[in-house]
């Protein structure tokens, strides 16, 4: 075994357990849509939010059937640490919020999952259901996009240096304080979650 299969192995968990990570974050998404789908229930973006809130709904559902409904400890209060840093002032906030989070969830699931979670990742229809809502909400309100993408700069910093805490690196620590050579691979996540949150702003001509 080399040195750096030694320390991905040490960092990142193992198969089973990104599994059971992926089962919790769709159930607090899942969450997160059924209250704006009530929070939108009489506005124009109604049909793009209730499409999106059952479309989750579903990768749940198959979720918790696939790998098991039971709640997990770790993983529950690290993505209820996550809701807490990124929870919004309004249901516009949240509503990006929730694009980004899932956006984050999945592309530390796809990073690390090595082909692995297939089965549990691929959102993208959910993802356009919530562009759709967002991009009706800017025709709405002209200032709208404005306030959002400061919004979205503001959360994106604390949501990648939670993410780090998926391989055990707490707030504040440095990588190769927990296992010598570990930034290297923190890093990389770091890059495609920053380069992927980009795109995800780009994609609602949102400033990064």
């Amino acid at each position: 075994m080399t040195r750096e299969t030694e320390i991905h192995d040490a960092l990142v968990p193992a198969t089973a357990e990104l599994r059971q990570f992926a089962v919790r974050a769709l159930v607090s998404l899942e969450t997160e849509l059924d209250a704006l789908r009530k929070e939108y229930s009489s506005l124009s973006v109604a049909l793009e939010i209730s499409h999106a809130a059952d479309l989750i709904a579903q990768r749940a559902g198959y979720a918790r059937e696939t790998v098991g409904a039971e709640p997990h400890e770790h993983y529950d209060n690290l993505i209820a640490q996550l809701w807490a840093r990124t929870r919004g002032r309004d249901a516009h906030e949240q509503l990006l919020s929730v694009h980004l989070n899932a956006g984050f969830f999945e592309d530390v699931l796809r990073h690390l999952g090595d082909g692995q979670l297939d089965d549990l990742i691929g959102w993208e229809d959910v993802q356009e259901s919530v562009v759709d809502a967002l991009r009706k909400l800017f025709e709405l309100d002209t200032k709208l996009d404005d306030r959002l993408a400061v919004w979205g700069r503001r959360i994106a910093g604390d949501s990648v240096l939670w993410a780090r805490q998926i391989l055990g690196i707490a707030p504040g620590e440095h990588p190769d304080d927990v296992i010598e050579g570990a930034d290297e691979i923190v890093e990389a996540m770091v890059k495609a979650l920053f380069a992927q949150h980009s795109r995800r702003m780009n994609t609602l001509e949102l400033a990064a």
